[in-house]
């Protein structure tokens, strides 16, 4: 490669990259679509929200609840199914996507008994059902117990009516 290739690549390589970034930013900033008003997805407002700025708030709100074990008390017993075991993933983008798609309330609406249709979006949990299947089945099999003959002995009962209490 001649010299004065190399002078211009070497120019031209760190422009590419300082201009890459602000391309990006104006998708990212005050130029990218805001979620309608009075939109919730999962429980959590992300009203006015970039879809950027509400997969973080989703994520940040909800992820930590996906990623904690499931919990089952049956009498003594306690069972865990360990998120990473259960394969449960918050998609968060998704249910941002989501939320990006719902109209925007009518012009001088509030959202209340003007607001028509479902404003909100429910969470996007992935899991492995196999998974699941086999901690349900684990649980049923030392919880269950066999059926048995119910028996009941007739007796006299003393019945307390309000007066005597």
């Amino acid at each position: 490669m001649s010299a004065a290739r190399v002078v211009i690549v070497s120019l031209l390589v760190p422009a590419l990259f300082v201009a890459a970034p602000s391309a990006g930013a104006a998708t990212n900033g005050a130029d990218a679509p805001r979620i309608a008003a009075k939109v919730t997805a999962g429980g959590i407002d992300v009203s006015g929200l970039t879809e950027a700025q509400a997969t973080a708030r989703i994520d940040r709100v909800l992820g930590h609840k996906v990623r904690a074990p499931v919990v089952v008390r049956i009498g003594s017993y306690v069972f865990k199914l360990r998120s990473t075991a259960g394969g449960f993933v918050l998609d968060a983008g998704r249910m941002a996507r989501g939320a990006l798609k719902v109209p925007p309330l009518p012009d001088g609406s509030t959202g209340g008994a003007a607001a028509t249709g479902d404003r909100s979006v429910g969470p996007a949990i992935k899991h492995s059902s196999s998974a699941v299947h086999r901690f349900a089945s684990g649980v049923g099999g030392r919880t269950t117990r066999a059926p048995r003959n119910a028996n009941a002995s007739p007796g006299t009962h003393k019945i307390l009516s309000p007066v005597n209490i």
